[in-house]
Formats: structure tokens, sequence, C-alpha cells
């Protein structure tokens, strides 16, 4: 029997509709329907070289899957020269390897479709199911909330939280919010935050969304300080303060050195241990409390000259204070032995400006000695002291009670170029 020859270029190769006559066009055909028309024209160059095989012109799918294709091993086997099969065409060759690649799809199971269940047994809401971002894994198990509108990416754990919430109380993500620059994934408004880990980030959202359950000033020092670099990298300043004063305490404070602020006395190993922790916490203003502890602290100094390998600190922090020290206690020196300034006219004050020097001198020497090691607080000793001293006016002594007021800010502001500290702007 002859084979059919296969159709001219350009002639369509679709059959004719038996009831119009007319070729369908190519958008009316259905998926099945063009598989078999490609089918159909394969099997027309195959027919040729495959004995006793039959393929109808247009097969159905099943149809397909019952062909008998012969496979490569078969035709490997040595075969008489009466039975051997004749040598297929590249063309044939191409059309046989594709059915059977099509006949394998076929043959396989269409897989059911799979919803994540809840650790409760209840199916995830309908969102879940159709976007399953991010893995059930990959989910925060304490903060994923199913009507939160923000998902948060903390290293490789994810959060489902509350912009509003977030952008009330937190600088990083309110100008995320405002720049709008967010990914979008699956529908979902999706944030990274660098530099941040999830038990840091965890601790955060503990005391952010709970604050009624947890107190940062019960908290333990490590959750502390987990609070406090959490609190640094999203930029929230309430949290953060908190959790600075949780750790440094008084040390935190910015206030001028005083007799009441609860520094005064403590061990000079106190202050060594806050300096180390200061400068890990990047914390200029309890570095710069805990420096001047050491300055005016009798002991440490003493401990400095006769054991210096026992004072854990080293040898450019002590130098650094010696110099710090030397400096501002010459600058006492010189305004405790500065009488007023301006000469009055009444009785009771002395006009001659050598009697004037000479009864303020004697009056203000016991303070050049002890006082000086300790300069800030002293000097409100001596403030207080002034108002009583006699053979001045009232004006002459409120004068120079102005003048040690002055002089504490002043000095105050200068430790921190003698120190090398820089406090933040408004809090020097």
């Amino acid at each position: 029997m002859l084979a059919p020859s296969a159709p001219a270029s350009g002639s369509g190769n679709r059959p004719a509709n038996p009831a119009t006559g007319s070729k369908p066009s190519a958008n009316s055909l259905t998926t099945e329907a063009r598989f078999t028309q490609r089918i159909s024209t394969q099997s027309v160059a195959i027919s040729a070289s495959v004995p006793h095989q039959s393929v109808p012109v247009s097969p159905s799918i099943a149809a397909v899957k019952s062909i008998s294709i012969p496979s490569a091993s078969s035709a490997s086997v040595p075969q008489s020269k009466s039975q051997a099969a004749p040598d297929l065409s590249p063309l044939a060759k191409s059309a046989l390897h594709e059915l059977h690649a099509v006949k394998a799809d076929l043959d396989q199971p269409v897989p059911a479709p799979v919803i994540p269940v809840l650790a409760s047994g209840q199916e995830a809401p309908a969102q879940e199911r159709s976007t399953r971002f991010p893995p059930l894994s990959s989910r925060s198990t304490e903060f994923w909330c199913w009507d939160g509108n923000v998902i948060v990416k903390v290293e490789d754990t994810y959060f489902r939280l509350f912009m509003s919430r977030l952008e009330r109380h937190c600088g990083l993500f309110k100008r995320v919010f405002a720049e709008r620059s967010w990914v979008i994934v699956t529908g979902q408004k999706v944030v990274g935050v660098p530099n941040l880990k999830v038990q840091d980030f965890e601790t955060f959202l503990k005391y952010l969304e709970i604050p009624m359950e947890n107190s940062v000033k019960d908290a333990s020092k490590d959750t502390a300080m987990s609070l406090l670099r959490a609190s640094r990298v999203v930029s929230c300043r309430v949290l953060a303060k908190l959790a600075e004063q949780r750790l440094l305490g008084p040390w935190a404070s910015a206030d001028i050195p005083s007799p009441e602020d609860g520094l005064d006395g403590r061990p000079y190993r106190e202050a060594i241990e806050m300096l180390g922790l200061s400068r890990e916490l990047n914390a200029p203003l309890a570095q710069k409390q805990a420096l001047y502890s050491l300055l005016a602290n009798e002991q440490f100094w003493s401990d400095v000259a006769s054991q210096r390998a026992e004072v854990d600190l080293s040898d450019t922090d002590i130098l650094l204070l010696y110099r710090a020290r030397a400096t501002i206690q010459e600058k006492w020196r010189i305004l405790a032995l500065t009488p007023p300034s301006e000469p009055c006219l009444l009785d009771v004050c002395l006009r001659d400006e050598s009697a004037r020097n000479a009864l303020w001198w004697g009056q203000t020497a016991k303070y050049t000695k002890t006082e000086v090691r300790d300069p800030l607080r002293s000097a409100v000793n001596v403030k207080t002291a002034i108002p009583e001293m006699g053979h001045w006016c009232r004006a002459c002594l409120e004068e120079r009670v102005r003048a040690w007021d002055n002089a504490r800010n002043l000095w105050w502001s200068d430790l921190d170029q003698l120190l090398g500290i820089a406090v933040p702007e408004g809090h020097a």
C-alpha cells in the first residue's frame, strides 16, 4: 500500500468539517484538536517507515496513548535481512521521539493540590492557600497576625504586623511607609530589616505589643541589652531610652555631677565597668559620667600610683584622665582665688583692690586643696558657702555665685573635648 504524501509547503493540514466541507479556524480548535492535528501530520511520515503499525489520520489523545511505539532497544536487536526494519528518515525519527515524550507525559497522574493546615487543624484562610508566602516554616510562631497588613523580614524569619503601630513608634518604619519603599510579593507588602537579629526583634515586639506584661525596669540585663539593640536599629526612642535607663541607671544622666546625683562615693571599679559597657552600647553620656567619676576619685589615683597592675584601665585612658584633671583643677584654682570683679561703693565692701584680694584669698584658700579633687561637685559646695562670707555686700556675693554656676556649665562642656567624647547636641 502506498503511503500518503506529505502536504505541500504552505497548504493547511487541518481535516475538513464533514458537515460544511470547510476547515475550522485556528482559534476554534480545542487543545486536544490542535494536538491531534499535529500528531496526524507526523504520523504520515512515520507510517512509511514503521511496518505493521496503523496510525489514524486524526487520532484522539486516548488513541495516541494506545499506540505501540517501537523502542530504541528493540531497534538494536539483530534481525534477518528480510525482517530488518527500514531506515527511518530524519523527519520520522524526530516525530517518533516526540511521540515517546508525549505518551510518557499523558501517562503521568495529575497531583492533587496541597492546602496548608494550621496547627489547630483548621484550614488556612483563602488568601494563604492561594499565595502560600512565606512558607509556614519561615513564619514567626508568636508574631504572625492573620489580619496584619505588612510583613517584616528579619534574617530568615517573617513577621506579619500592623503598619500603623510600627510607624507610630519606630522611625525606621515611618520612613519606609512614607516613601513606600517596600516590596510587593504575591500582593503583600514586605519590608526587610538588615543588621537585626531575630531574637532581638522578638524581644522588642514583646515590649512593644504587650507593654502591660513586660516592664523594662524589671527586665534582666541580657533582655535589656537585646531590647536596646533592636530599638536602635528600628529607631524606637521610647524603648531605647527605657532600656538604657535599665542598663546604665544614673550613669546615663546628662546632668552635671552634683553631691546628690547618687554617683558620688561609688567604688571606682564600678565606674571602670560602666565605662566598658557605655562604649559597647555607644552611650556617650554614660561614658562621660564614668570618666569623670574616675577623674574625681582619690582612691583611683592612689591605686594607679601604687599598684598600676590592679587597675583594669588602659594607659591611654589614664593619660587622658590625667590631662583633663590637671586642666579642670587649674581652672578651679583660678576661679576660687578671684574676688568679686568690680569694687562697689558700699561701706560694707573693701574698695582697695589689694585688700579685697587678700580678704577673698583668705576666705577661699581652704577650697583649693581637698575640694579641687572633685571640681564639679565641690563647686556646688563653694557656691553654697559664698553667701555666708562676711565683709562683702550682697551684690558682690551674688556676682560670685553666678560666676561659679557659669564655670560648672563651661567645665562640663569642656570635658567633651578633653575626654574625646562626642555627646549629642543639646546634652553637652
